[in-house]
């Protein structure tokens, strides 16, 4: 099954409060609430302009979840799709023990591999 991760990409934007974001970047409160609980559709257009505010693509915005009843083999495209929550955790583990004074190393070098092509 292929369904929105909004909110993951949200909060990783640094923005804590998802729906908060959504309707002060111009989606109606309703409509926001729907997004980030997959309850609705969301349109080309719409799509656009969260991959434009967020500074992502579709894909960053999707997940692919394997459903056992029909399994896709390893090669599959969609297999870059399936996200993989235990690094997300080993990182938020790994950044809340990094020695203050090392912060700007890691900025750094984060900020060297943004730059990279």
């Amino acid at each position: 099954m292929i369904r929105y991760n909004l909110a993951r990409i949200i909060l990783l934007r640094g923005h804590s409060k998802p729906a908060t974001f959504l309707q002060q970047n111009g989606f109606g409160y309703h409509k926001s609430h729907r997004m980030l609980a997959g309850q609705t559709q969301i349109t080309f257009q719409e799509l656009f302009d969260l991959c434009k505010l967020l500074r992502c693509t579709p894909n960053d915005l999707m997940e692919w979840v394997p459903d056992q009843k029909h399994p896709l083999e390893a090669d599959h495209p969609l297999q870059a799709l399936h996200r993989n929550i235990a690094n997300e955790e080993a990182l938020q583990a790994l950044l809340k023990t990094i020695p203050t004074d090392k912060v700007n190393q890691m900025l750094e070098l984060l900020g060297s591999i943004n730059r990279e092509p």
